[in-house]
């Protein structure tokens, strides 16, 4: 740029400028997932309603976990379905476009048409890293047990979100031998030095299948959220 500001953040990706506003923690909300079996799925939900306008949604869960459904309302609110195989507790940050107040001191920035895009009474967006999962999560082996790992961050306490929450079937056998279609998605969780990600069961359908590839998020954004 010619003129204006630009600041970058601890991890090298920019924080303030005067062209678009941050991010900001909005929401902190803990969600419990319970055991599910609707329409023959294997696993456990949450599910959360927020009022918001562009939310960005990041998790720290005790478990994998995959968004299932992310719906716009139309009334201000939105809604996501969270998935797991294992009972957990996702502390989810939810990020918006600020709801800006009134300063009487501190730092705020404007761009050239007046309009503030950013305050330092606000907790904005702090974005450690973008990393896409390896080739070695296309074809998982064992991969409840096994999940791909990034772990290049200095030790710190992160949150994830997936870019979108990547596909995949397999046969699977129950406890009678019969076969049935797992329908997986990708689920994903923090680690103290980056994240990791291991496939969930969102669906099982009993009869033959053939399973196809299966296909990992683009990318994982991974967020700081030290102190929020």
């Amino acid at each position: 740029m010619t003129a204006g500001l630009t600041v970058w953040n601890t991890w090298g990706t920019v924080q303030v400028d005067d062209t678009w506003a941050n991010l900001s923690l909005r929401y902190k909300v803990q969600v419990n997932t319970t055991v599910t079996g609707v329409n023959g799925s294997r696993g456990y939900e949450g599910t959360l309603t927020l009022p918001c306008d562009t939310p960005l949604l990041f998790m720290k869960p005790t478990a994998s976990a995959c968004i299932k459904a992310c719906q716009n309302n139309g009334n201000g609110t939105w809604t996501w379905t969270f998935g797991t195989l294992d009972p957990a507790t996702i502390t989810t940050y939810v990020f918006d476009k600020p709801v800006w107040l009134a300063q009487s001191f501190g730092l705020e920035i404007y761009d050239a048409n007046g309009n503030k895009t950013f305050g330092d009474q606000h907790k904005p967006l702090r974005v450690a890293g973008v990393v896409q999962p390896g080739a070695a999560s296309v074809q998982p082996i064992n991969f409840y047990e096994t999940p791909w790992i990034y772990a290049g961050l200095p030790a710190g306490s992160y949150a994830v979100c997936a870019s979108n929450p990547g596909s995949g079937e397999q046969l699977a056998y129950d406890n009678a031998e019969a076969q049935f279609s797992q329908a997986l998605y990708a689920g994903i969780r923090d680690r103290q030095d980056g994240c990791q990600m291991a496939y969930v069961p969102v669906a099982s359908i009993p009869g033959d299948a053939s399973p196809g590839s299966f296909v990992p998020p683009q990318f994982i954004i991974i967020a700081d959220v030290m102190g929020l």
